[in-house]
């Protein structure tokens, strides 16, 4: 045992463990007779930056004071070395606890919960961790978690002292863009945190291989795990906000580590545990003359995308991204976006700015003629095509925009190579859904925005407006918009929800059609909006074509799910998609990846364009299943419904997102003039409150008589009462009734 003594008050007593910067001992405090954690630097590091960072862990966890942060006690500098004083927590770290075996979900989601509540506090103090691992977490004898080890932490307002392209953490818990060369910044903290939580729940990491370049790869392109199988008693609440924050797309990940406590306290409510007391409240490029390009001439003014065209020319701009894809349904104007970036990018490419057009191609081996024609390259026949491609592009300073990528995704491996050839080759590529290449970044595209406007000039302001007008005047040359026609336009505009192709398409009829008979023909069918243009590609012709595209490139499985999410209006939860769908949460994040379905980063909501719902709605009329569909839809909501309505539940009031849904559930009941299933009967004509009454003293096992005498009524007023609840539960005897009323928790607790 090391009998060091420090500063006359402290002594090092045995070694407990060493990391890169220091060693940690145990001690003793010779003034509090405490056992205390010494951090010691180590000497052969003791360079003025390293000392500096061992002393901004210091003040960090000074400023955290936090009960499940390791506490800072004191900091001593003598004889040249640098030592923290802390407290000693003896119970280990989640490291050695991951090793006991499979730990129960409760545990996790209390530890989970206490390392939430630590990061929310250094996430508000701007101290980002950038090391959470399990060696890194403490558990105390009390079973309390405790944060530690903010050596490498980084603290905003100070200046840096870690190089700015190093990589600092854990390989296995470090997000894409750490490998990007991204700064990371707090949501790679909660990418850690998700990494740590799929490892409690699965006892393994999400991404393991043999070799530092393989778990790198993985991290960059491989899929999460499917953790519902791997952990099959895990609330699939938790399991999906697993993969929220495993998102590889920092913008799509859960964004704040707040949230993620908020929603593990309503986790572990939800499985009747007690969470204890609320913890979250939820210089200028030079020009190159003569341009080479091949962008095509455009025939009309493009609108709008201010905000999309700066975020592009921000990533083009950054050395270390080399390759984005637009991502989007088809009709949302990522090729028109495209090439109006590319024109804007054309003095920064001295060796060209070139488009190449795959949607004709059927096969990959025809991707690289296509690139070759673009370019201007005359293969010669005493070569491999492909190595004559990428010798030329080898030394080019050259901007590349493939347009439409979605039908040969096989392929994709062939714009890594070109990329690792090319060193200054950058490329944009379109398409209904990401590459899945450890270089890409992803833009999302969404529709125009469709804002209320209350008069001309401010909806003139609008560039779904300006679409509209545009497109509009092309069929009938003298169209203005009418003060009397906002209503209308703001309704078509809703409709497709921004979607510039189906403005375009919409627009076309003005010289035939008044704006309120548009609004009623595209309510009635998607097959109103499409053109007779010779010019126009066949597949976007019409929004139909746009869709039949997409559809035939999903799976059966796929398919079917996007059918019986058609039966939801406005966004919906996770749970209600899979309760009703029958799907599990790694298809929806699928349809997703596949620019068909939305999710809201921050509330979890799902949401799919009304247009492709339409569709979707024809191919579940088509297929037979359309009553299932619906009756499981309409039962859902009613539950919740009914859930809600009934105080003694104590059921938290409706989100918002769900009026919507549940208006429509019972409008396509009562449209259908279907039966009515006991729950909507009840959400119809409920039990009254005497009838619940008369309900709980025949489950307390009294007779008509007995109810009759405590109740102060007839023994026939209580035969009616039992009547009417028989016919509204929809039931022939009491102990029906009783399990009815049990099953559906109509009867007071207690």
């Amino acid at each position: 045992m090391i009998e060091k003594h420090i500063a006359a008050r402290y002594v090092l007593q045995d070694e407990l463990g060493a990391g890169g910067m220091g060693t940690v001992y145990r001690g003793l405090d010779l003034v509090t007779g405490q056992t205390v954690a010494i951090k010691q630097l180590k000497t052969q590091i003791a360079q003025p930056e390293t000392i500096e960072r061992f002393k901004r862990e210091g003040e960090a966890l000074r400023d955290l004071n936090h009960p499940n942060i390791v506490k800072m006690l004191d900091a001593v500098e003598e004889e040249g070395h640098h030592y923290l004083v802390m407290e000693y927590v003896s119970g280990g770290d989640l490291a050695a606890l991951l090793k006991q075996g499979q730990m129960p979900v409760e545990t996790i989601l209390k530890l989970a919960l206490d390392l939430a509540d630590a990061l929310t506090r250094a996430h508000k103090l701007n101290i980002v961790h950038r090391d959470l691992k399990p060696a890194n977490v403490l558990i105390g004898s009390d079973n309390v978690l405790r944060l530690t080890d903010f050596g490498v932490a980084r603290i905003s307002g100070k200046a840096r002292v870690t190089d700015t392209d190093a990589i600092v953490g854990t390989l296995d818990y470090l997000p894409p863009e750490a490998f990007r060369g991204g700064i990371l910044d707090a949501r790679g903290d909660i990418l850690a945190f998700g990494v740590m939580l799929f490892e409690m729940l699965a006892g393994r990491l999400p991404f393991r291989a043999a070799s530092v370049a393989q778990v790198v790869q993985a991290i960059l392109t491989e899929p999460v795990p499917d953790l519902e199988a791997a952990r099959s008693d895990a609330p699939i609440a938790l399991v999906d906000l697993v993969y929220r924050m495993l998102a590889r797309d920092a913008q799509a990940r859960i964004p704040s580590v707040r949230q993620v406590g908020a929603m593990l306290e309503d986790i572990l409510r939800e499985g009747h545990t007690a969470a204890g007391p609320a913890r979250f409240e939820t210089a200028p490029p030079k020009v190159v003359s003569p341009r080479k390009h091949n962008l095509p001439t455009q025939t009309t003014t493009f609108i709008g995308r201010d905000v999309e065209l700066a975020e592009m020319d921000r990533l083009l701009t950054d050395p270390s991204i080399r390759l984005i894809t637009i991502v989007a349904p088809g009709g949302m104007g990522k090729t028109r976006l495209a090439l109006e970036v590319a024109a804007k990018q054309l003095p920064r490419f001295p060796s060209g700015v070139y488009v190449v057009s795959l949607a004709s191609l059927s096969a990959g081996e025809q991707i690289i003629p296509a690139i070759a024609e673009a370019v201007d390259l005359q293969f010669q026949p005493d070569a491999e095509p492909k190595q004559q491609l990428l010798e030329y592009l080898r030394a080019k300073q050259m901007l590349l925009v493939i347009d439409n990528f979605e039908h040969l995704l096989d392929e994709a491996d062939l714009i890594g190579t070109i990329l690792h050839t090319g060193p200054q080759i950058k490329i944009v590529i379109t398409s209904r859904e990401k590459l899945n290449l450890q270089e890409e970044t992803l833009f999302r595209l969404e529709g125009l925005d469709v804002p209320s406007w209350t008069n001309i000039q401010s909806a003139q302001e609008y560039a779904a407006v300006k679409l509209f007008v545009q497109s509009a005047r092309r069929s009938r040359p003298n169209f203005e918009l009418a003060p009397e026609e906002l209503d209308d336009l703001a309704q078509i505009c809703q409709l497709v929800e921004g979607m510039p192709l189906a403005l375009i398409l919409a627009a076309a009829w003005v010289d035939t059609l008044n704006l309120r008979h548009i609004v009623q023909e595209i309510t009635s069918s998607i097959d109103f909006l499409q053109t007779d243009l010779r010019n126009v590609p066949p597949r976007q012709r019409s929004i139909r074509a746009i869709f039949d595209y997409s559809w035939n490139l999903l799976n059966s499985l796929e398919q079917s799910v996007l059918e019986h999410l058609s039966v939801f209006r406005g966004s919906f939860t996770r749970h209600a998609a899979q309760i009703i769908s029958g799907t599990d949460a790694r298809t929806l994040m699928i349809l997703v990846g596949k620019s068909l379905l939305r999710r809201d980063a921050e509330t979890g909501q799902f949401a799919i364009h009304e247009l492709l719902r339409q569709y979707a709605e024809e191919q579940l009329i088509a297929s037979e299943a359309a009553d299932a569909a619906r009756d499981a839809h309409s039962l859902y909501y009613a539950g919740l419904l009914l859930q809600s309505s009934r105080p003694m539940t104590r059921q938290a009031a409706l989100p918002h997102q769900s009026i919507e849904s549940i208006g429509a559930a019972l409008r396509a009941r009562f449209q259908a003039a279907a039966p009515t299933p006991p729950l909507l009967a009840e959400l119809l004509d409920p039990l009254t409150e005497r009838e619940i009454e008369v309900l709980s003293l025949v489950a307390a096992g009294l007779s008509n008589w007995d109810i009759a005498q405590k109740l102060v009524i007839s023994v026939s007023t209580v035969k009616t009462h039992l009547n009417r609840i028989f016919a509204k539960l929809t039931v022939k005897s009491r102990t029906q009734a009783i399990n009815q009323a049990k099953a559906r928790h109509l009867l007071p607790e207690g």
